[in-house]
């Protein structure tokens, strides 16, 4: 892989499902980290990246809920009702992007447009077909596949999205 060609930045994010107080299913999508061993108590590292796992309202900064991450100031300290995680891998990577294809077709009364590209990112294993990635033009594609590149060299991910 050639770190020149890869040119813009992407976000991947992971479905998450919970349930609310009426046991109805929610679906939401959280940044695809590797997170290390939880902390309890203690004074975070400054300049650290960290994803929360349990906090009180606003402890760790303004409009944070849990799987949030957030880069630690190094003044935060955790108790028994404030966890974190710090992040070994971040879901923002750089990455190349290649067009594939763009279509257009009529479908349910309407015309549908799609687009066709795929991704080149360096190797990690976390990443797989019931993923998202956000491209730096905040547009969500889906991730049909995830192929290895060489031997743990990097991965291609093929994706789709809808056109506009």
């Amino acid at each position: 892989m050639r770190s020149g060609r890869m040119d813009r930045i992407v976000t991947l994010k992971e479905k998450v499902t919970t349930e609310n107080d009426f046991g109805e299913e929610i679906i939401t999508w959280i940044e695809l980290v590797k997170v290390g061993t939880e902390i309890a108590i203690g004074t975070l590292t400054a300049g650290t990246l960290y994803q929360i796992t349990a906090t009180e309202v606003d402890h760790f900064g303004v409009d944070l809920v849990i799987y949030d991450t957030f880069t630690a100031a190094g003044t935060e300290t955790c108790d028994a009702s404030n966890k974190v995680k710090p992040v070994t891998l971040p879901a923002t990577v750089w990455a190349e992007r290649l067009e594939l294809r763009g279509d257009e077709r009529w479908n349910a009364q309407q015309v549908v447009a799609g687009l066709a590209c795929k991704y080149r990112i360096r190797y990690r294993d976390d990443v797989g077909p019931l993923d998202v990635l956000t491209d730096s033009d905040s547009k969500e594609y889906d991730i049909q596949a995830a192929l290895e590149l060489g031997r743990k060299d990097g991965i291609e991910l093929m994706c789709s999205t809808r056109g506009e």
